[in-house]
């Protein structure tokens, strides 16, 4: 819009200059050329032999000029007070020297040329000079008016050139916006104006620089995890392994905290490979999940430690869904917010689940009735590693970031609200074909 707008503007600024410049010239040059008709008419009356001029020349000249926009004045040589001759409307000084000169009279301009024959008789050729003037003005008209219908017709043919050629533009700057934020992919050059190309060209070698900037620290991460795995479940077998001898009951309350922490990072690197997992691959619809099936199978896997904490957790509303996924993503990410739930709320609490079709959409929920979160905390809760001030419950603040992770790869979308008293976090995926038929 700025470029159009600064085009637009130059061509109006220099087809105005142009426009007056071309109406002064052609003024100009009709006036030479009337100047010029004035100098042959005069010329051949000058030629008009003596002997033709008679007394009553004069009278056949005043009569000529009421028909004519040109007046033909013979010039006597003892004009009474100076004047030599005159016409109905203009007198003829007698000091006039040869040539072109300009007169004033009655409130009008006129234009003489006077000249004189070999015989010393004179002529005056006289024009007044509003008709003059109005000859010009149509004269320069005709060619003022085509230059402005030019600059009338060129300024939206600017503007839609300017924009049809950054199209291309406005669509990638659409499609960077539609980009998922973990999405780096060189942009398009095809189509691009030659202008434009050097710095989309700078871009691309800039996301070639993001993207292995992205993918070092993802694997470092990866890497760090999996490192940790296997020298976590050596100490828990061999914590497991310390039940067997005896010991004193302060000892055993010691390698009962020993084998919470260890339980604690065996959990910790399982989330962090979950989360590298899903980071590191765009969520491809590799197979057909039957929603009920997952949510009952979440619920027999965290029944255990609901009961551990007894806490009522169930099913509230459960719909037939279907959802072209990865299926171990979508277990990771559900299991991950019932875990959290369950942690979070406290003794004696209730935990429910639903599944619903919303339209295209598969909603799940899991709320609770825990002491939720505050409303500044809920837009950094999907956060890597971010945990709420004031949190007394052990976790490690993944497990909002891998449930989040895995909607946006799928092109859905995790969202938070409190309730009353809890919290409810609800994921909308989008549905499978076979979904809407089995609807």
């Amino acid at each position: 819009m700025q470029l159009s707008l600064w085009i637009i503007g130059s061509m109006l600024v220099i087809g105005s200059i142009a426009t007056v410049a071309s109406y002064y010239f052609a003024m100009q040059e009709a006036h030479a050329l009337q100047d010029d008709t004035l100098k042959q008419i005069g010329a051949f009356a000058t030629r008009i032999p003596a002997a033709v001029v008679k007394q009553n020349d004069l009278q056949r000249s005043q009569a000529l000029s009421s028909e004519t926009s040109v007046d033909i004045v013979p010039l006597q040589q003892d004009g009474a007070a100076g004047t030599c001759g005159a016409t109905r409307e203009i007198t003829i000084p007698c000091g006039l020297g040869d040539g072109l000169h300009a007169l004033y009279a009655h409130g009008g301009r006129w234009r003489v040329w006077v000249g004189s024959q070999p015989s010393g008789l004179r002529f005056a050729v006289a024009q007044p000079t509003a008709l003059r003037d109005e000859i010009a003005r149509d004269g320069s008209m005709r060619t003022l008016v085509p230059m402005l219908c030019l600059i009338a017709a060129l300024i939206p043919l600017v503007a839609g050139v300017v924009r049809r050629m950054l199209q291309p533009v406005v669509q990638l700057a659409e499609a960077l916006d539609r980009a998922d934020e973990r999405t780096v992919v060189e942009l398009p050059t095809q189509g691009i104006p030659s202008e434009v190309a050097p710095f989309i060209a700078s871009i691309n070698r800039q996301f070639k620089r993001l993207r292995e900037s992205i993918a070092q620290q993802r694997r470092f991460v990866a890497d760090a995890a999996h490192e940790l795995r296997s020298p976590l479940t050596a100490l828990t077998l061999q914590a497991q392994n310390l039940d067997r001898l005896p010991m004193t009951p302060e000892m055993r309350e010691r390698i009962d905290a020993l084998r919470a922490g260890l339980s604690r990072g065996t959990r910790l690197v399982a989330q962090l490979l979950s989360l590298a997992r899903l980071q590191q691959d765009a969520a491809t619809a590799s197979e057909t999940v039957a929603v009920q099936e997952l949510v009952h199978q979440v619920v027999d896997e965290t029944y255990a430690y609901a009961e551990s904490k007894q806490t009522d957790l169930g099913v509230e509303q459960l719909e037939a869904l279907a959802l072209h996924a990865d299926r171990l993503a979508l277990h990771a990410a559900l299991r991950n917010l019932v875990d959290n739930a369950i942690r979070y709320t406290p003794e004696h609490g209730r935990v429910d689940l639903r599944a619903y079709r919303d339209g295209g959409w598969a909603c799940i929920e899991v709320e609770d009735n825990g002491p939720g979160m505050r409303q500044e905390d809920l837009a950094r809760a999907c956060e890597p590693f971010f945990r709420a001030p004031g949190t007394t419950e052990i976790g490690s603040g993944l497990g909002l970031a891998i449930a989040a992770d895995m909607a946006r790869n799928l092109g859905g979308e995790l969202s938070l609200h409190t309730t009353g008293s809890g919290l409810l976090v609800r994921l909308r995926l989008p549905c499978s074909d076979i979904a809407a038929r089995a609807s």
